[in-house]
């Protein structure tokens, strides 16, 4: 068991680096979940979409936490130019 967001946080930082993706991507979403305003988590599963080759999630991860953005939108455009 975790002792705090921290411990969730390295775990699933070292389930990304050692390249188990769906793993890490469960552990950010319960970050995500705890804080769901905290920028960081939101970063770290973008990279993690990005690593997995999924631009348009990656896109929509990344301005989650950011007001007023279209990630929608964004991750659209960014599908139908490549």
């Amino acid at each position: 068991l975790y002792r705090g967001l921290a411990d969730a946080d390295l775990d699933a930082m070292a389930a990304y680096l050692y390249g188990n993706l769906r793993g890490s991507l469960k552990k950010i979403d319960a970050l995500i979940k705890a804080q769901p305003k905290n920028a960081y988590f939101h970063e770290i599963k973008g990279d993690a979409l990005m690593k997995a080759n999924k631009p348009v999630e990656a896109t929509a991860a990344f301005l989650a936490d950011r007001p007023g953005h279209d990630a929608a939108g964004v991750a659209l455009a960014f599908h139908r130019d490549h």
